[in-house]
């Protein structure tokens, strides 16, 4: 079934298909898709759990039960004896159940709406929920199907404003990154986090844009040497992206090499400046002396990230550090700095870029996709040495 669903039926009915499963979504080519799940760590470990949707399978009650109005509650509840174990208790309209508290498997069919611990937001969520008992709580790894996964995915890491050919690059990398994730995962309870740390994944998007992206470039991956490909992204390049093996070391030599990129000048962090006060440095237990100090680089990258640097001043240096704390410390972009003055108590530092600089520049895909660029063709240029394997 084509998906050129557009606004006029409605995002509701976009939902709807997403109900029936992917098969409906996207054609026929979505049974094997069906088939490929990832577990994804939503977020560290939390104490309480709000549910909203269809029935919900509980494991440890070895029933379904239909969320009352208000959403089902599972909480964990303190012992109220000294000494006891914590247990777990389960809240759905006016009824409650106890259980010891243990790990728990949900599953439900169709959409569902759940809060996670703390979170102030409702996540829109398909497929099963693996709760795994950590300390006095659980930490949440979500069981989804990879393409209504990587709408997710798509929403947060690009977004449904970029256009559809540097959408559909995006789906593809993302793809590719998740699938080497999955084979490296071992005997891990999850393949990958759903933060920075790997791909950023709060629920599954409705967006049009979005999905139809991801049916045009369905079950599609990138391969190094017969592998997938570990396919990193960034925001913005800068004018240059960086070698994958020298950045991660967890790729092979030459699988990402650099390139030259002016595509995404029209990046905002293009070009930036930040600001760093000495204290901040001070506090960090970094020795700033001197009336005029400023940082000397004693190791770059080869695009001329900084990575190791000490701080002169007053005739004395600091001991070495890692830049990466300047990262912390001035919320800087990346670490590709241009040049950097001193006044008033004041680093100023102005630099290139946003993010690690590795692979596909997602603002570059953009201006590569203005320019009518296919996905082929934006993926065969940010990523030169691999191939494109359509099912």
């Amino acid at each position: 079934m084509g998906l050129k669903i557009g606004i006029a039926l409605g995002l509701g009915i976009v939902l709807l298909l997403l109900a029936q499963g992917l098969s409906l979504l996207f054609g026929p080519k979505a049974r094997a898709a069906e088939r490929s799940r990832i577990r994804v760590r939503l977020c560290r470990e939390i104490r309480a759990l709000r549910f909203e949707g269809p029935e919900l399978w509980i494991d440890g009650l070895r029933r379904y039960l239909q969320p009352a109005t208000g959403g089902l509650a599972i909480l964990v509840e303190e012992a109220k004896k000294e000494g006891a174990p914590p247990g777990l208790r389960i809240e759905n309209g006016g009824q409650e159940y106890r259980l010891p508290l243990a790990s728990l498997h949900l599953q439900w069919k169709g959409p569902a709406r759940i809060r996670l611990g703390k979170e102030k937001t409702w996540r829109r969520l398909f497929g099963s929920l693996q709760l795994l008992r950590r300390g006095g709580g659980w930490v949440p790894n979500l069981r989804i199907d990879m393409e209504l996964y990587l709408s997710g995915v798509l929403h947060e890491e690009m977004g449904a404003h970029f256009p559809l050919e540097a959408l559909r690059a995006q789906a593809i990398a993302a793809r590719s990154y998740a699938l080497s994730c999955i084979a490296r995962s071992g005997s891990r309870s999850f393949d990958l986090y759903g933060d920075d740390r790997s791909q950023v994944f709060h629920e599954v998007s409705e967006e049009p844009r979005i999905l139809e992206a991801i049916r045009l470039s369905l079950g599609q991956t990138l391969t190094y040497g017969g592998s997938t490909l570990r396919a990193y992204y960034h925001s913005t390049c800068g004018g240059r992206t960086r070698d994958g093996y020298l950045r991660f070391r967890d790729v092979p030599r030459d699988a990402l090499p650099p390139v030259v990129c002016d595509f995404c000048k029209a990046s905002p962090l293009y070009r930036w400046t930040r600001k760093i006060p000495k204290k901040a440095l001070q506090g960090a237990g970094i020795a700033v002396r001197g009336e005029t100090p400023g940082f000397e680089v004693l190791q770059r990258s080869p695009r001329g990230d900084w990575e190791r640097l000490r701080i002169k001043g007053g005739g004395r240096t600091s001991a070495p550090f890692s830049a990466r704390l300047l990262r912390k410390l001035g919320s800087l972009p990346s670490l590709w700095i241009q040049s950097q003055t001193y006044r008033k108590g004041v680093f100023v530092l102005r630099g290139r870029g946003f993010g690690h600089g590795v692979g596909l520049c997602q603002w570059g895909a953009r201006g590569q996709a203005l320019l009518g660029r296919s996905a082929k063709e934006i993926l065969s240029f940010y990523f030169p040495r691999a191939k494109l394997r359509i099912p």
